[in-house]
């Protein structure tokens, strides 16, 4: 199981998981535009998506997924692919620390991705290492 940033070709081993997956760190790919996001969340992945769709209709500017959807003529129903990064279980500071490390694996920083920031102090930290 692989997944490759569109925008920069850099691909990256990942784990995979179910749409029930709880505990996550994951990317979110639009394929009409070939721009990916990458997310994290405690609670189920499917019910985290239900939020991003109600976000992108109701409130786009939650977050850059959502905002994206809202305003660039594509639909989380036909242009999106979710894919499970890695399965994390812990405190949310473990998951925001391990979306950054993927932030930065992925280069999905704007302008080659949808990320505006990270979530931790190692999010940059982790950029000036590895990228």
């Amino acid at each position: 199981h692989t997944i490759t940033n569109p925008q920069t070709q850099r691909t990256c081993r990942i784990h995979g998981g179910a749409a029930n997956t709880v505990g996550s760190v994951y990317a979110a790919e639009c394929t009409k535009h070939k721009t990916l996001y990458v997310g994290q969340t405690k609670r189920p992945l499917n019910c985290r998506f239900n939020n991003h769709r109600s976000d992108a209709k109701h409130y786009p500017y939650h977050c850059k997924l959502a905002e994206h959807f809202h305003g660039n003529s594509c639909s989380m129903d036909t242009d999106l692919r979710v894919s499970v990064l890695e399965q994390v279980s812990g405190s949310q500071a473990l998951l925001e620390y391990r979306e950054d490390k993927w932030i930065t694996r992925l280069q999905t920083q704007e302008p080659t991705g949808l990320n505006s920031n990270f979530s931790t102090e190692y999010g940059p930290i982790h950029a000036k290492l590895f990228m």
